[in-house]
């Protein structure tokens, strides 16, 4: 077993010289520079260790050494045709700086999808997980074994397994595992298709690649398990729930998983019937909204973790969205983030509830973290959105260059509207023009006063289109199309209630995402709106459109202002 100390402190060696110095002798022959990176580092780390090593050529490095067959393999892909970069860094460095590199360097030359573990994501998890040495501890999607390295260092004496399908990965944590201990085991394996009846562990962690789909054509025993158990009729599946579906038939009955998955796992419609499993069954014990920009390769994207074990009959749900320390690259978690982060996994705060499975099933399954934080906004004469609306649309997701195809210089009867247009609660007076709608495109043309709402972004933009006889719009884009039922509600009493304190309050609480928010259009039907009668509606809607044209008058004083303003230099204002 390698020495803690002496572990530590080589993590705390700076490696940067000799990352930079591998990086120029590589990047004249290989795209994969940091796979290569590490196949010279652990060439030199063996060799300092055994007298007899010969570095003259890769063969005879294998021999002399003693190295494993995948890990052999996996060097002769990597550096066939410029071994003499070994021989040529070799004496550069001391053994121990490569060393340090090859063990505690993740972030090498690395593309966003075999990005490593933030260390500090996996020093929360080892916190929440509470690893013994007496666990047996598994790393689904290892990569490069970072999450084993870090835990290891917490807990030596554990039984570690790594699995990942991604064989250069699992090549590299080969490596780090042999240089950390004999307890540890790499394994090319998909997370998918392991064979549950094989597997006991008392902990595991999972962060498998984000907002990857699996069809449902594809052979594994966790497909295999959603056709027994589910009712779901999906044509793909995200990888998020089937690696959980892994996670709980292969943990221990008091065992406890710690996964990383994008929020939108905890709400996507065509997830519902996962989620209901384990809810039902008791699989999931909390659900943590994290900090944006942990991630450096994925700084728009809010991450959760979901603690997964067997028999909760509650589920706490816990936003720490807002407990980092910012970075100028990106954030991380400090020691003090950590313990307050996991004070909040253990009792009830403003920003951590405990919710029964009722509630749970009272929103349909919906675990978005903000649906259990918002107080209840009392709307009188409330009844269901989806009550009012004829139809849902989603605007064309047309490309910019089929956009330009169709742009037309002169005015014509069609125009199209982009998210831009709306300003200010308003759509914009000159659309720009296009030649012709195809028949195809026809259904994403906005009726006359349609409500036009933004599916994302922020701050989530309201109008209500006016569409002239014999003229068409095409709703273009991130935008939703809602044609109203207007024998029931007055689309500007709508608007009138949407630009309010309360209006604005309701459509972000159906928001979800901290760093990108959207709303699902699920919620959007559910949404609940005040609904008087039409005397009433017509009343707020006449006072609002005339102080909305007053407004308008306003602006366009204040336009002509501006101009004068320009002009006052040159005398001819």
């Amino acid at each position: 077993m390698s020495n803690i100390n002496e572990l530590n402190a080589l993590k705390e060696l700076d490696t940067s010289k000799v990352a930079y110095s591998l990086y120029n002798e590589l990047r004249p022959y290989t795209s994969n520079c940091m796979f290569a990176a590490y196949s010279i580092a652990y060439a030199i780390v063996k060799a300092s260790e055994i007298e007899t090593s010969d570095l003259s050529s890769l063969d005879s490095f294998v021999k002399t050494c003693n190295i494993k067959e995948d890990i052999a393999m996996f060097m002769s892909d990597t550096l066939t045709g410029f071994w003499d970069i070994v021989t040529r860094v070799k004496g550069m460095y001391d053994p121990e700086i490569f060393k340090s590199f090859l063990l505690f360097c993740d972030d090498f030359d690395i593309s966003a999808e075999i990005c490593a573990t933030p260390i500090c994501i996996s020093r929360l998890a080892i916190k929440l997980l509470d690893i013994k040495d007496t666990d047996k501890v598994a790393d689904f999607c290892t990569g490069r074994a970072s999450f084993i390295r870090e835990s290891f260092l917490t807990a030596p004496n554990a039984t570690y397994i790594g699995n990942d399908i991604n064989l250069y990965l699992k090549s590299v944590a080969a490596m780090r595992a042999e240089l950390l201990d004999d307890n540890i085991t790499i394994v090319n394996q998909n997370v998918i298709s392991l064979d549950f009846e094989n597997y006991s562990f008392d902990k595991i962690f999972a962060n498998y690649p984000f907002a990857v789909k699996i069809a449902y054509g594809e052979d594994s025993t966790s497909l295999r398990y959603i056709n027994r158990h589910l009712s779901t009729k999906n044509k793909f599946s995200s990888l998020d729930w089937l690696a959980n579906i892994s996670i709980i038939n292969t943990l221990d009955e008091n065992g406890k998983g710690f996964a990383l998955t994008t929020a939108g796992s905890l709400f996507r419609t065509n997830e519902r019937e996962y989620r209901k499993h384990f809810v039902d069954n008791g699989y999931i014990n909390t659900i943590i909204l994290l900090p944006a920009g942990l991630f450096e390769n994925f700084r728009s994207l809010s991450i959760v973790a979901i603690i997964i074990s067997h028999n909760n009959e509650k589920i706490r749900f816990v936003d720490a969205s807002q407990i980092c320390t910012i970075g100028r690259r990106f954030n991380t978690l400090s020691p003090s983030d950590i313990e307050a982060i996991v004070e909040l996994c253990s009792n009830d705060s403003e920003h951590s509830r405990l919710v029964s499975k009722d509630e749970i099933i009272q929103n349909d399954y919906n675990l978005n973290i903000s649906n259990y934080f918002e107080k209840a906004i009392e709307i009188p004469n409330g009844v269901s959105f989806e009550t009012v609306i004829k139809k849902i649309t989603r605007g064309a997701q047309l490309k910019a260059v089929q956009l330009d195809e169709l742009a037309s210089d002169t005015p014509t009867d069609y125009q199209y509207l982009m998210l831009a247009d709306i300003q200010n609660g308003q759509i914009r007076d000159t659309l720009s023009y296009i030649t012709s709608i195809e028949d195809n495109l026809k259904k994403y043309c906005i009726k006359n006063n349609s409500l036009i709402l933004s599916k994302s972004g922020s701050p989530i933009k309201t109008a209500i289109a006016t569409v002239s006889e014999g003229t068409s719009i095409l709703a273009n884009g991130n935008l939703y199309v809602i044609e109203l039922d207007e024998t029931r509600i007055n689309p500007y009493f709508l608007k009138a209630f949407l630009d309010s304190d309360i209006g604005s309050i309701l459509l972000k609480s159906i928001s979800v995402g901290s760093v990108i928010p959207s709303i699902p259009v699920e919620a959007v039907r559910k949404m609940i709106i005040p609904l008087p009668d039409l005397e009433t509606q017509n009343e707020i809607a006449n006072k609002y459109l005339e102080i909305t044209r007053e407004i308008k008058s306003l602006r366009s004083e204040i336009a002509k202002a501006e101009e004068r303003l320009t002009m006052v230099y040159t005398g001819i204002e």
